[in-house]
């Protein structure tokens, strides 16, 4: 059954699309139409459940395919459908099928691999140009770690020490601009250990006296490295707007573990 909704959605979908577009003059009439005639050949077609299911999965796997697969054949696609549902004798055996999805699919594999490594490569390059023009910007300064910052707002209250629990706002972009995470924007801050976050934030927190806002730039080895997270590329170098709000004070047992 499954497999009869797969085939009868696949080619009822290409079916509809082969049909639009070879009578153009249909075509141009049917978009002068009102949209609740144009609704009526959807009617028509789709009479039944099994109908709306099987055009259903015609448009899931259409739409994967135009997402991951656009240049497939559709006509060859189609046929294979055809060939496989009606039992007739197949273009390929089922090892020769195999072998082709395979070697295709680690073609893919090796395509987005070395695109990927391009992205990482093109940011790592975009990042040291960037902190080596930054560092001679007025004001910023450079720890030997590699992370930068400029004083935005200089606190007077106390720094924190690594063991510390803190209340920060902050908004972090990428290089570019975009932004990928906002305290502000979601309208409250956010408090955490400072063994809890990056290596960036940890180091530069405890520099800062409560009450200052720094903007502060980390390099991708003390942001999230070469993975990717959210929507943060892989490789990313960061910077932040941070302001230092508050220190958690310490229960009386932690003072005494310390």
């Amino acid at each position: 059954m499954k497999r009869l909704f797969l085939a009868s959605g696949l080619v009822l979908g290409f079916g509809l699309v082969g049909c639009q577009s070879g009578d153009d003059k249909t075509a141009e009439a049917e978009a002068a139409k009102p949209a609740v005639e144009a609704a009526a050949p959807a009617a028509e077609l789709l009479k039944t459940d099994l109908d709306k299911v099987s055009y259903s999965i015609g448009m899931n796997i259409g739409d994967n395919l135009r997402k991951n697969l656009s240049e497939a054949d559709m006509t060859l696609l189609v046929k294979g459908l055809q060939d496989s549902f009606s039992g007739k004798e197949l273009l390929l055996s089922q090892e020769d099928a195999q072998n082709a999805m395979f070697a295709f699919q680690q073609k893919k594999m090796e395509e987005e691999r070395a695109k990927q490594e391009q992205e990482l490569s093109s940011r790592t390059t975009d990042a040291t140009t960037f902190f080596t023009e930054n560092g001679k910007t007025e004001g910023v300064i450079t720890l030997d770690s590699g992370v930068q910052y400029k004083i935005l707002t200089e606190g007077k209250g106390a720094k924190p020490q690594l063991a510390d629990t803190v209340t920060t706002h902050y908004e972090g972009t990428l290089l570019n601009g975009d932004v990928f995470d906002s305290s502000y924007e979601r309208g409250e801050p956010v408090s955490f250990p400072l063994q809890g976050v990056i290596k960036g934030w940890t180091e530069v927190l405890q520099l800062m006296p409560v009450g200052s806002t720094w903007e502060v730039y980390i390099p991708a080895e003390l942001g999230y490295g070469n993975r990717p997270a959210g929507k943060i590329p892989a490789g990313s170098a960061l910077k932040f707007k941070i302001e230092l709000i508050s220190i958690a004070e310490q229960k009386a047992e932690d003072k005494k573990a310390g």
